[in-house]
């Protein structure tokens, strides 16, 4: 029995959308508080990378990390910090618990898997969240095939294949993230998919990756080399599209 972990944001559903409307928002209470945004986002996405290595992902960690940002550039720009200001930083984080909408093909995708094998949701986000997303977007997700983990790496894929008792040679994993879909899956002998989508600065891995990492431009092509590989050991990538690692927000 073959066995899918499937990334669920960005892989799935457009989640970096939601995080580009938040971060305009951030840049504009920085501007309607008089604080200079000039590099901003890059003295974000360093103290975000650095808080992430540390607490892992989460909504908190992206909140604490532009609070951290906002009390250095008003230092910087001579203000005095301001509670208000904090608040509503705050604030705006709720965007990112809007519900995202998917790839259009995502749906094909979930159901050509489930034909092939137990496709289960690989996270970092809530089963709550993952499930809520479904059901908005009517996507066969399974309530009981939601895998969630603090941090994405070699020690959640060994601890997946203990659980699911499953040899890595007769699984799957399909992301956007080379650092943390990809890198781990492969490094732990997994079968890899990357679909390449926007991303940000975390995304690229710190080594890089060999270019026989099968890279798709869509869930669609991703299916269809499944399918061929599980008929044929060796296949061409279909559609292969270069990676874009250089394309991050800011």
């Amino acid at each position: 029995m073959h066995i899918f972990l499937v990334d669920a944001d960005d892989t799935l559903w457009d989640t970096q959308s939601l995080y580009t409307r938040q971060r305009l928002q951030f840049l504009n209470i920085l501007k309607n508080a008089s604080v200079s945004t000039r590099g901003a986002l890059e003295l974000l996405d360093q103290v975000e990378i650095e808080r992430i290595q540390l607490y892992g992902t989460s909504l908190k960690t992206t909140e604490e990390s532009q609070i951290i940002v906002y009390g250095m550039l008003s230092h910087c720009s001579g203000l005095a910090y301001s509670a208000s200001v904090e608040d509503q930083i705050r604030q705006s984080i709720r965007v990112l618990n809007e519900i995202p909408e998917p790839y259009p093909d995502a749906k094909e995708f979930l159901l050509g898997l489930e034909k092939l094998g137990l496709v289960y949701i690989y996270t970092l986000s809530s089963k709550e969240r993952i499930l809520d997303i479904s059901v908005v977007n009517n996507l066969p997700i399974w309530r009981n095939r939601v895998i969630t983990t603090p941090r994405k790496d070699e020690e959640a894929i060994a601890s997946i294949l203990r659980n699911l008792g499953n040899s890595a040679q007769t699984v799957w994993c399909i992301g956007n993230s080379l650092r943390q879909d990809i890198q781990p899956a492969l490094k732990m002998g997994l079968n890899v998919v990357h679909v390449v989508r926007k991303g940000w600065r975390y995304d690229i891995p710190d080594e890089p990756l060999p270019r026989s990492v099968p890279s798709v431009s869509s869930l669609r092509l991703a299916l269809h080399y499944i399918r061929r590989s599980l008929c044929s050991p060796s296949v061409p990538v279909p559609g292969r599209s270069e990676n874009r690692r250089s394309e991050v927000l800011g």
